[in-house]
């Protein structure tokens, strides 16, 4: 997960893994293979791996570095996308520019909908394991009648979260709605 501070303001908000995966698709289109990357960048092509597979996430300095030495902007890396929206009470969802109907408006319709819009935003096939941003979340968990424990039941199920990855996800929430319940008493 991105740190919090003013060396990660690129990545903030994105899930390592997606990280990852953006990083691996720019080193791959501009011909790069890590070995040389890494050279190019003086960095080891083991610490490049690990910002590829999402274990680690580079400071916003590196991804200059970067997008210099693939012939690209951050932006080319990064590009911008519109925030979720769902409104509950006519069932429209946005994700990016498409924008639907939510039919049949039931916590798990909702979901499966807002998966299929970013996998379609994403031009994943309609299987594939979708990395979801924390803000993206925090909407839909607002916006669905669920209980937390019940969130955690479908994110594992549709998403395809680990169970430790879901719960985790749910104690972010309930600390984000009760900042108060994070902190131990004295």
């Amino acid at each position: 997960m991105p740190r919090r501070d003013e060396r990660y303001t690129y990545t903030l908000g994105i899930p390592a893994p997606r990280i990852g995966e953006l990083l691996v698709r720019t080193r791959i289109e501009a011909g790069f293979d890590q070995r040389t990357l890494g050279k190019a960048l003086s960095t080891s092509s083991r610490r490049l791996k690990r910002w590829e597979s999402g274990e680690e996430v580079p400071s916003d300095f590196e991804l200059e570095d970067f997008a210099g030495v693939c012939g690209v902007v951050i932006s080319d890396i990064f590009p911008a996308r519109d925030r979720v929206e769902y409104d509950p009470s006519s069932f429209l969802m946005r994700v990016g520019d498409a924008l639907v109907a939510v039919s049949d408006a039931d916590n798990e319709n909702v979901l499966t909908t807002y998966l299929n819009l970013v996998r379609q935003q994403r031009a994943l096939p309609d299987t594939s394991y979708v990395h979801i941003r924390r803000s993206d979340i925090d909407l839909l968990a607002n916006a669905l009648d669920l209980h937390d424990e019940l969130l955690e039941v479908h994110l594992v199920r549709l998403v395809g979260l680990s169970p430790q990855a879901a719960a985790e996800l749910r104690m972010h929430l309930i600390r984000r709605r009760h900042p108060s319940s994070g902190r131990r008493s004295m």
